[in-house]
């Protein structure tokens, strides 16, 4: 392929990504709709440092990420800078939802498919998706709110607390807590006006991981304990659905006793979980939870790496089914092999956490690639190794890291 039609077909890409039509890029550009065609079918050269720097300027893209193959590939594969700061001012100006488009009223069909599409784009950790719808999510369902008359205004809300929770949980595991903390917040504070006392749950435990991630892991602790008895009064109590969250809502709580340190609550919180767990039954995905007697187990091992237990950590991985684990959704399989990944590298086992994170990287490729959690735990594994195996050598080329 000629180097006009791989620039052309990055062109095309990000303009595409940026939700940008032909003829709102040409305006951007100057020029008509028929050169944007020629650039990105290659039939014309950008050879010109000038255009160059204008088309990436317009695409809002460092001008690398335009000559570069990696370097857009790279840039591809997560949530792009430009939608981070586009998800932060959504987050930050609701009271502009209403001013920032001229499309109509949004359709409420619509919003639940972009939502459910959101949520399956989380569970299949394909940020590289994922990026570009959330902002809109957050306007669109705001936008909604603003025009819901009272007959609908529940419906609405439930889309609304549900675009910020999945916003939240993503701005946590691109390592942007800031955003984590305030979608979350929001998400909560919607949730009070729905006539679904499990979808507010939902909403409790995101804030319990944003209380976790800012500094407050007491106080998180506290919250998913409260959070749970406001859910239900017990685990044998409430519908499949409720258990599913009150169970999910306790596994926050473990998670967050464990990176306070307090091992006797983390286990007291866990042992819960699993009676909750093995109540329900099996392995459900109620509310996008993925709740159920293995996810409880890979928390376990989360939560034993948290607490530096690595040999118990390396235990209890080896006790989990690989017929059940294979029913989870992707993203909670890769990151149950980046914790297992984890435990063994504190063990000191290199070899071992190297082999588990191409496990992870071949199941879901962005979720070591667009994770912080993961590139610190491979530059890690490159800075304890005096001569880097080819294959981490080359995991870390594919995730931009320099060995």
């Amino acid at each position: 392929m000629s180097g006009s039609s791989r620039i052309g077909r990055r062109v095309r890409y990000w303009r595409e990504r940026r939700g940008l039509t032909r003829g709102h890029f040409a305006d951007l550009m100057g020029r008509s709709p028929s050169w944007v065609d020629k650039i990105e079918a290659g039939e014309r050269n950008l050879d010109r440092l000038s255009v160059l720097e204008q088309v990436a300027s317009a695409l809002d893209l460092p001008l690398h990420v335009l000559v570069d193959d990696d370097a857009c590939r790279l840039r591809a594969q997560c949530v792009d800078p430009a939608e981070i700061i586009a998800i932060r001012a959504a987050l930050q100006h609701p009271e502009l939802a209403d001013t920032v488009s001229d499309d109509p009223e949004p359709d409420l069909g619509q919003l639940q498919r972009q939502v459910t599409y959101a949520w399956l784009a989380f569970q299949s950790s394909d940020y590289a998706s994922l990026g570009p719808v959330l902002a809109r999510l957050i306007t669109d369902t705001q936008r909604a709110q603003t025009h819901a008359d009272t007959g609908r205004r529940l419906e609405v809300d439930a889309l609304l607390t549900q675009a910020y929770q999945i916003t939240a949980s993503t701005a946590r595991k691109l390592g942007r807590y800031d955003l984590e903390w305030v979608a979350a917040d929001r998400g909560m504070h919607v949730a009070q006006n729905v006539d679904d006392p499990v979808l507010r749950g939902g909403a409790a435990f995101r804030v319990v991981n944003a209380y976790q991630d800012n500094a407050g892991a007491t106080a998180a602790v506290t919250m998913a304990q409260t959070a749970a008895r406001a859910l239900i009064p017990s685990p044998a109590s409430g519908s499949a659905e409720s258990r599913s969250v009150y169970g999910h809502i306790l596994l926050q709580g473990t998670m967050s006793a464990a990176l306070d340190n307090n091992a006797p609550a983390a286990r007291e919180l866990l042992d819960e979980a699993h009676q909750t767990a093995a109540i329900l039954g099996q392995d459900r995905n109620d509310y996008y939870t993925a709740f159920g007697p293995t996810n409880v187990l890979i928390h376990q091992v989360a939560a034993m790496v948290q607490l530096r237990e690595w040999s118990q950590a390396i235990q209890a991985a080896g006790r989990i089914s690989e017929q059940h684990l294979r029913m989870l959704p992707r993203e909670r399989r890769a990151n149950h092999f980046l914790d297992v990944a984890r435990a063994h590298s504190l063990a000191g086992h290199r070899e071992e956490s190297l082999s588990h994170l191409l496990h992870a990287e071949r199941l879901a490729p962005r979720e070591v690639r667009c994770r912080p959690i993961a590139l610190d735990l491979i530059t890690d594994l490159i800075r304890r190794s005096q001569r880097p195996s080819p294959e981490l050598r080359n995991l870390a080329t594919r995730t931009g890291i320099t060995t």
